[in-house]
C-alpha cells in the first residue's frame, strides 16, 4: 500500500514537472530567426505524507536538461497511424521548427503516438511532443526497439492512429 502510494506520488510529480515545463517552454519557434538557449533547468518536487500506518515521508525531486538548439537534435518519425504520408507530415512539421531529421518510416500499428529520447534528450522531447500534440504522458525513455531505425536520432516519434496531423 506504501508502495503504491509512493509510485502515485512520484508519477504525479512527473507529470506536475513536465506540466511546468511545457509552461516554462510554451511559444512558438521561427526558424528564421537564430535560436538561443540557456542552461536552465526544470525542477518537480513531490512529498508524501506519512500514512495512518506509520509510513515515513518520501520526497523525490526531478531535474530535467534545458533543451538543446532544435538544429543540433535529430529526429526520426515513424507512421504507426496507418494513414498514408503520416509520418512525411510530422517529419515536415518537426523540420519546420528547426530540428534535423531522418526520412520518415513506417512503423508497427498502434494507438497512441509516443516520443522517444535517449538520455539528456527529455526537454527536447517534451518540444517536440508539444509540437506535434502528443500529450506529455506518452512521453519514454528510448526502449532498445522503438519501432524504426534509430540509426543517430536523439528523438524517435512514433505516430499512432490517435495523431490530429494529417
Amino acid at each position: 500500500m506504501a508502495l503504491a502510494a509512493v509510485l502515485l506520488a512520484m508519477a504525479l510529480g512527473l507529470v506536475w514537472g513536465a506540466r511546468a515545463l511545457f509552461r516554462t517552454l510554451d511559444g512558438t519557434v521561427d526558424s528564421s530567426k537564430p535560436q538561443t538557449t540557456t542552461s536552465t533547468t526544470a525542477t518537480s518536487s513531490t512529498t508524501v505524507a506519512a500514512g495512518a500506518e506509520g509510513d515515513s515521508a518520501v520526497s523525490t525531486t526531478t531535474t530535467i536538461p534545458a533543451p538543446h538548439l532544435p538544429n543540433t537534435v535529430i529526429v526520426r518519425v515513424g507512421n504507426g497511424a496507418g494513414r498514408k504520408g503520416i509520418a512525411t507530415v510530422g517529419t515536415d512539421l518537426v523540420a519546420q521548427a528547426g530540428y534535423a531529421t531522418i526520412g520518415p518510416k513506417n512503423a508497427p500499428a498502434t494507438k497512441q503516438s509516443v516520443v522517444y529520447f535517449v538520455e539528456g534528450y527529455q526537454a527536447d522531447a517534451i518540444e517536440v511532443a508539444r509540437l506535434l500534440s502528443i500529450p506529455a504522458t506518452q512521453i519514454a525513455a528510448m526502449p532498445d526497439d522503438p519501432g524504426v531505425p534509430a540509426a543517430e536520432a536523439h528523438l524517435v516519434v512514433i505516430l499512432g492512429s490517435d495523431t490530429t496531423l494529417g
